[in-house]
């Protein structure tokens, strides 16, 4: 089950990616993330899909290497993140959807 939790993570991670790179072509939003936001600023759309995805990468890995010493906690941690982050991809979706509607 952590293979399928990592695998959905890294999904939800490139739609969240995705979802910023559009919002911010199109002048809707700003990248909340100060440390994303530099990154965008000083490295480009390059160097955010980059940096993302080795940050992301790196964190996934880790994860997948404790899953035996404490699986429990790394499912909880797990089934978290995707919560937290199709939370936010519900909310790129929903504020994209009014911005094309000429609601924002």
């Amino acid at each position: 089950m952590t293979v399928v939790y990592l695998i959905i993570l890294l999904i939800l991670n490139l739609l969240d990616a995705a979802g910023t790179w559009y919002a911010l072509s199109v002048n809707y939003g700003i990248e909340a993330n100060p440390i994303m936001a530099f990154v965008i600023v000083h490295f480009g759309w390059i160097g955010f899909f980059i940096f993302k995805a080795l940050l992301v990468g790196s964190a996934l890995i880790w994860l997948y290497k404790l899953r035996h010493i404490h699986p429990t906690a790394i499912k909880w941690i797990l089934f978290s993140l995707i919560v937290v982050y199709g939370l936010n991809i519900g909310y790129q979706i929903v504020g994209l959807v009014f911005h094309l509607k000429g609601l924002v």
